[in-house]
């Protein structure tokens, strides 16, 4: 009897694995989707404490995005003025306390913009926003120890047509073995998507390749799940199940809600693979609005001074957001299901 039990409990432990592995892969293709859906509406605020040392005349926040490292989190909050571009960080426990501001570039790189960090690799873009013709997408390395916003790993130089060049908005993520930043320009009119090698990008070597654009309006928009392209302050980037990408976008709508929107974004894989061995551009990028969700405002926060999605370890979102200015009374506000 002993060996037909065996038996059995070897059937029934395999059943199990296959049930396990059949949901799993069954919740997996949707739970991009699910996780945005599912984040609060209503969000909590949460008091800014500090000052920062660079003269904010002229200029505002402008980006916001959480880094979780080794049980310590952190804000980095992207800046502009008269002079100078600037990143504020700040700790987030229970308040968010700033620990200082660094200097990226100065005058006429004095606008920073909406940005995103991905792993320990944050990707900004800094312009020119007054001949709107010049623009720098600086991507830095949290994981040094130091030199990490004097010495960073990749620079992506843009020169050209008046606000066609500009680098409002960056979003990175990983695809395979390649890493994808996409930058939109002046009131996001125009997303030029860029690749790099992983090991070119780790070694700092100049690597990113502007690899195809898409110019919004002339982009189809009948499958949609409807048809407004907003002028997207911030953009972020994720790779989900599948290596499906997805695009999501922050900006207030005519009523001064806060939107964000959510997009698939398609790029034949066989078109990255051929980019690897010879120059040019990808055949086709596809992209299709698949939802869009209002949150509520929080003090003087919005989604036009900065907004930006963190992903946990459980495929959970939170969305961050900062007021225009940092003062005495500023908060960030914080969108998540599992605190923060």
């Amino acid at each position: 009897m002993k060996p037909v039990v065996r038996i059995y409990k070897s059937i029934a432990i395999t059943c199990k694995l296959i049930i396990a592995l059949f949901f799993t892969q069954a919740c997996s293709k949707y739970q991009f989707n699910h996780a945005f859906e599912n984040i609060p509406e209503t969000g909590v605020a949460v008091p800014l404490s500090g000052t920062i040392s660079i003269d904010q005349t002229g200029g505002h926040l402008q980006g916001i995005q959480l880094y979780d490292k080794q049980k310590h989190k952190y804000l980095f909050m992207s800046g502009s003025s008269s002079d100078v571009a600037y990143m504020v960080k700040a700790q987030l426990d229970g308040s968010a306390r700033i620990l200082g501001t660094d200097s990226l570039l100065l005058d006429p790189y004095r606008h920073a913009g909406g940005f995103q960090i991905y792993d320990q690799f944050l990707a900004v873009g800094i312009e020119d926003n007054k001949r709107r013709n010049t623009s720098r997408v600086m991507v830095y390395d949290l994981g040094k120890s130091e030199g990490v916003w004097s010495d960073p790993l990749q620079v992506i130089t843009r020169e050209g047509e008046y606000e066609r060049v500009t680098a409002g908005a960056v979003g990175i993520t990983k695809l395979d073995d390649q890493f994808l930043i996409a930058v939109a320009n002046w009131d996001s009119r125009n997303l030029d998507f860029y690749f790099c090698e992983e090991d070119k990008f780790i070694e700092g070597e100049k690597g990113f390749r502007l690899i195809g654009s898409l110019e919004l309006a002339r982009i189809s928009r009948e499958n949609w799940s409807d048809t407004i392209w907003h002028s997207y302050q911030n953009i972020n980037l994720f790779t989900g199940s599948g290596n499906q990408l997805y695009l999501m976008g922050f900006a207030t709508n005519e009523n001064g809600n806060n939107v964000a929107d959510l997009y698939k974004l398609d790029i034949d894989k066989s078109d990255i693979e051929r980019l690897n061995q010879f120059n040019g551009s990808v055949e086709t990028i596809l992209i299709k609005k698949i939802s869009t969700r209002t949150f509520k405002l929080i003090g003087n926060t919005s989604f036009r001074s900065g907004a930006g999605t963190f992903r946990n370890d459980n495929g959970l979102l939170s969305i961050f957001v900062c007021p225009e200015h940092i003062d005495q009374n500023s908060k960030v506000g914080v969108y998540s299901m599992d605190g923060y």
